[in-house]
């Protein structure tokens, strides 16, 4: 039960994370309607990262699993959108059409990076409170 309350949590907590987060970029920049991808990819990204962070609460040691995961996921969605983003200004040089396809990279990676980071500080928190011994009832 604790396990579902918990991926209750980090799904909506998480959605509602990465939802501001493109919110706030996409007033940032004045973004058009093509930012409207932006919110239709949290979902997603919201539901692969949950089944990844319960995979690894059912490890040996939950609470390592979890942080090696989140740690891996932050890194690889960094490198894999810098990488887009390099791309993209080789492709388009330095024009506003490049800096529009980069303004689209970052919402969608800082999006996502607030749906990780959400729901790894529910996961972390939730596991690591549900593996910690009972307590000893006091000595009368």
């Amino acid at each position: 039960m604790r396990l579902l309350v918990t991926m209750l949590i980090a799904l909506v907590g998480s959605f509602l994370a990465g939802n501001a987060a493109a919110v706030l970029l996409t007033e940032f920049v004045w973004a058009d309607a093509s930012f409207a991808l932006v919110f239709a990819g949290v979902g997603p990204v919201a539901l692969i990262v949950l089944i990844i962070f319960v995979v690894m609460s059912r490890r040996a040691d939950p609470v390592a699993a979890i942080d090696r995961a989140g740690g891996k996921m932050l890194r690889y969605l960094a490198i894999g959108f810098a990488a887009f983003g390099i791309v993209e200004l080789m492709l388009s040089g330095v024009s506003e059409q490049a800096l529009r396809g980069i303004y689209f990279i970052l919402a969608v990676a800082l999006s996502s990076a607030a749906v990780i980071a959400g729901q790894w500080l529910v996961f972390r928190k939730g596991i690591a409170s549900s593996a910690e011994p009972a307590a000893a009832p006091p000595a009368a």
